[in-house]
This record gives structure tokens, sequence and C-alpha cells, in this order.
């Protein structure tokens, strides 16, 4: 039954529907005013669903970073990641990722504080500083196993997820609060609108 709810919740936010009749980035801020907002056309900044996934327009759309085409798999399966850093092969402050049935943007995970406005939680902040329960998060599957992600009702398509390094607890389960509260933000996850 909680896997069940779990796929079903991580559906929904990844169908985040637009406004009817709005245009796709009317409303974009400009992409060097962080902290960013999350619109309710589905942007996040500088990042909307209709932005291609190429290195030249992610380095137009956010020029003070460095972009770098990257592999990655999931379950065997590889795909490409454009990776923004603040200086050529840096660590990564964003990567971000196309859907399937195109190269659109479809998710941009994030790394860094400070991008965000209006967030519970930021990069870096402890479990018990971001006020969630844990009856708003799930326990990580697969490679994010033995780590815990959480859904802010505020944000759909927004998924904070939560480091309890080194627990070592059985695996499906969220930690018991004694740890889960000295865990670190260590990514968000933001989904774009699938079109």
């Amino acid at each position: 039954m909680r896997l069940s709810t779990m796929h079903a919740l991580g559906l929904s936010f990844i169908l985040i529907a637009c406004s009817p009749g709005s245009e796709p980035g009317a409303d974009m801020p400009d992409a060097q005013s962080a902290p960013w907002e999350i619109s309710r056309n589905a942007l996040l900044g500088p990042f909307h669903a209709d932005l291609p996934l190429t290195v030249d327009a992610l380095e137009a759309a956010l020029p003070d970073f460095s972009a770098r085409l990257e592999q990655r798999s999931v379950e065997g399966e590889a795909y490409d990641v454009v990776v923004l850093s603040h200086e050529v092969g840096g660590a990564p402050v964003f990567e971000v990722s196309a859907s399937w049935q195109s190269q659109s943007l479809a998710d941009v995970k994030i790394y860094e504080a400070g991008h965000i406005a209006g967030l519970r939680a930021d990069i870096g902040d402890s479990f018990s500083a971001s006020g969630f329960e844990p009856a708003d998060c799930f326990s990580g599957m697969e490679e994010m196993s033995g780590r815990v992600s959480c859904m802010d009702e505020r944000y759909p398509g927004l998924i904070y997820w939560f480091d309890p390094s080194p627990y070592d607890g059985p695996d499906g389960e969220i930690p018991p609060i004694s740890v889960l509260n000295d865990a670190n933000l260590f990514m968000m996850h933001w989904h774009a609108d699938p079109r």
C-alpha cells in the first residue's frame, strides 16, 4: 500500500499542469535574479519546459555558469544530462535532464543553496530545521536507497532529498526521528511540466 501511495504521489508531482492560455516563459524571471520563485506556469527562474536541453541553450539562459554534457544511468539505461557549475569541470550546481519523449527540459536537480525563494529548507539544512514531519516523507528506492524524500504541498513538483548518513537501517524504511532530525538536505529535485 505504501509503495502504491508513493508511486501515485511521485506521478502527481511529475504531472504539473500549466495554466490554460498562458505563454510558455511569459512570466519567466531574469536568470540572474536568484533566488528564483517557482511560478504557476511551471517555471523555476530560467528553467521551463520549453527550454532545449543543450549546452548552448543552458549557457545562454545562465551565462554565469559553465555547462557540460554528461551521461547518467538508471537501471542500466543511459541518458544525457547537462551539468551547470561555477567553473569549467566544477562541482554541479544544477543537473538538468530531458523528458523521455523529447529533448525539452523535464527536471532540474539543485545542489547549492540560495537559488529558490520561499523554501521550507535549503541545501545544507537539517531535517529538524525544515519543519517536515516523517509523515510528509518517503524512503528512497534504487539509487536513492537510504535517503528520504519530502514533498512541500505549496510547490508541486519540488522534492527535498535528505541524507541520514551514516545511518544504515533497513531498506525501504524511514529512519527513526532521532536519526532523521540530523539528516542534511543535499539535493532538491524540481520537475518541469511535461507536455
